[in-house]
């Protein structure tokens, strides 16, 4: 009669520990990586959305304005920005690192917390008698560092005319 042994000798208990190591070792870099690449994605998102929407509210209320007074002159440059829209004054300004846009009562963040604001420049073109052209220039840049190291960053040019 035959005698059945069960279990496992050392060696293959060894043998299966190493192999569950690496596939373990293997399973945690991948996560990880997925990780630092769903952060890169989410940084340059925010960027990204808080560009734009600053943009399309530049393009709207610049379009809209009937009364330009800062940068007051054709050519000049300021980091703020005053106009006039219907009978109300506003004023977009940088702010510790935040966009504002007020109204004299109310002044309202534009950009997330999650994003900064550096170099908003506003030039006034165009001729004295024709009507207001703005260009504007800004840097969006997260807060968030990214896994490298660095901070996502995107500049932002555009020309607007008012109607």
């Amino acid at each position: 009669m035959k005698k059945t042994v069960y279990g496992f000798t050392l060696i293959e208990m060894i043998l299966y520990i190493s192999l569950l190591t690496v596939l373990m070792t293997i399973l945690t870099s991948l996560f990880i990586s997925i990780l630092d690449n769903q952060l890169k994605t989410s940084e340059t998102s925010e960027v990204e959305q808080d560009g734009r929407f600053i943009i399309a509210r530049f393009i709207y209320d610049i379009s809209q304005a009937q009364n330009i007074t800062l940068p007051a002159t054709v050519g000049g440059t300021s980091s703020s920005l005053q106009f006039t829209q219907s009978g109300i004054n506003y004023t977009y300004s940088p702010s510790n690192g935040n966009l504002q846009l007020s109204d004299g009562t109310y002044t309202d963040m534009l950009n997330s917390y999650n994003t900064s604001i550096s170099n908003l420049t506003f030039q006034r073109l165009g001729n004295a008698s024709g009507k207001n052209t703005i260009s504007v220039h800004l840097m969006v840049t997260s807060k968030i560092q990214s896994p490298g190291g660095g901070f996502e960053q995107k500049d932002f040019t555009i020309t607007v005319g008012t109607r």
